[in-house]
């Protein structure tokens, strides 16, 4: 590599060698025999048969010869040749398996957040000469990084720079998502957020709406300068239980998988500052991020799981209340399992004490389940949100306003415009062309004809 390689490599030509690839790359045995500058490969038969292999003076990469000639490459044109007598950064070359080969087609494609950038931003990739990968300023030295830490990719990458020092970058492609169920209120309120979060939340990514609704009545709620597109999840609530819980309905979307991080957001939720820092704080973090329940509120215990908790004979006294109003998910491929955890003991319960025993649904399972363990954060999110019912005119803006606390739909409706005509946002109603809306449904029909034949086959 000794010009910038900056695309998906797509045009690059890969020259299988079996196994071998993991062969030359150093690793632990190579450590516990102390022999990692000992190697003497001569190719008895396949595409390189008669070639030799050697490590390079680095330890790290390859020589490349035959017939007592070099293999170099020529930056000039990007060829390679066989010279005599050049063991220089021409003559070396880095094996990679074809897992690590991907690993890097996928990274330059990507956007990422650096652990130790202070504050992380969402950055690109490049190749460099040298076989250095950058991730903004952060430089890689793929020789003491191959073969790749693929354990969490492509979510996560633990690197190590210098040789030695740890370092993490995290993917950053950010979903916002919400649900609106039934009345035009929660459309209304739908539209008032998105105007928000596109305006004075700055948000550039794509936004989900798991609905009843149809998708022409969804359409017409996206902003015109929404950079991203509005993916329509066609879900059917049978009432106020299941539309509550329709937020961890997310989980069965294919596609939410390839987001990171996720941000569920009621639709009585403001956007008043820009969304990027809460965003990136989600995707580093470890856990769900919840906002703690407002004092007044987390008495409650059916809303917050404390009867669960006592039905299940454990003291209640340490549990830290949060709401579900706000959501921000690191990615679902860590945390799905909590979802379905919660999915699974609301469905269980409602079977075994009828739905009318979960008035709270999802909001109590989820508390019990933080309860018992540990799988939320309540410190993260809490300082981006604050209540409407505090004097926004005298309060520096956080980031959220959650007007949930109004009591009063339709006088709700009427300061959530108002907030948000105060905080320079746009009038909702603008219509969008057909193609920056998508659909997936979430309510497959079943053709029993076809399963009653494929059980008598």
């Amino acid at each position: 590599m000794h010009r910038p390689i900056i695309g998906p490599l797509h045009d690059v030509d890969l020259l299988s060698l079996g196994e071998l690839d993991q062969m030359l790359q150093v690793n632990l045995l190579h450590l516990l025999r102390d022999d990692v500058d000992t190697l003497s490969l001569v190719l008895p038969d396949g595409p390189m048969a008669g070639w030799a292999f050697s490590r390079a003076p680095d330890h790290r990469t390859v020589l490349l010869s035959h017939s007592g000639r070099v293999l170099v490459a020529l930056a000039q044109d990007g060829q390679i040749d066989l010279v005599r007598d050049a063991v220089d950064a021409t003559a070396c070359f880095l094996p990679v398996t074809v897992a690590d080969f991907n690993a890097l087609r996928d990274v330059l494609t990507s956007r990422w957040l650096v652990q130790s950038d202070e504050p992380p931003r969402p950055v690109r990739a490049e190749l460099r000469s040298g076989f250095m990968l950058w991730i903004g300023t952060l430089p890689i030295d793929l020789r003491w990084n191959v073969p790749l830490d693929l354990s969490e990719f492509p979510q996560r990458m633990t690197v190590v720079r210098e040789g030695w020092r740890i370092d993490r970058v995290v993917r950053y492609r950010p979903l916002v998502f919400y649900t609106a169920f039934g009345d035009s209120g929660a459309v209304d309120q739908l539209a008032l957020s998105l105007q928000s979060l596109v305006g004075p939340g700055q948000f550039d990514g794509d936004v989900a709406v798991l609905t009843d609704c149809g998708i022409d009545r969804i359409r017409n709620l996206k902003p015109r300068n929404m950079p991203g597109a509005i993916v329509v999840i066609g879900c059917e609530a049978a009432d106020t239980l299941a539309q509550h819980a329709a937020r961890l309905a997310i989980a069965g979307w294919p596609d939410a998988r390839t987001f990171q991080p996720l941000l569920y957001a009621d639709t009585n939720l403001m956007f008043d500052q820009p969304v990027l820092p809460l965003l990136q704080a989600i995707a580093m973090s470890d856990r769900i991020a919840v906002p703690k329940a407002a004092s007044g509120t987390a008495s409650d215990p059916v809303a917050f799981g404390v009867e669960l908790v006592l039905d299940d004979a454990w003291d209640p006294e340490e549990i830290t209340a949060f709401s579900t109003a706000l959501l921000g998910i690191p990615c679902l491929g860590r945390h799905g399992h909590t979802l379905d955890l919660i999915c699974r003991i609301m469905r269980n319960r409602a079977a075994l004490f009828g739905r009318d025993s979960l008035p709270h649904g999802e909001q109590a399972v989820a508390n019990y389940v933080g309860f018992r363990l540990g799988r939320f954060n309540a410190e993260l999110i809490t300082p981006f949100l604050r209540a409407a019912d505090d004097l926004l005119d005298e309060i520096e803006a956080v980031g959220l306003v959650h007007f949930g606390t109004v009591p009063d739909a339709a006088d709700r409706l009427a300061k959530m415009r108002d907030y948000l005509q105060r905080i320079g946002g746009m009038v909702p109603g603008d219509v969008v062309p057909t193609e920056d809306v998508a659909t997936f449904s979430l309510t497959p029909l079943l053709d029993f004809e076809s399963v009653m034949q494929s059980l008598q086959r």
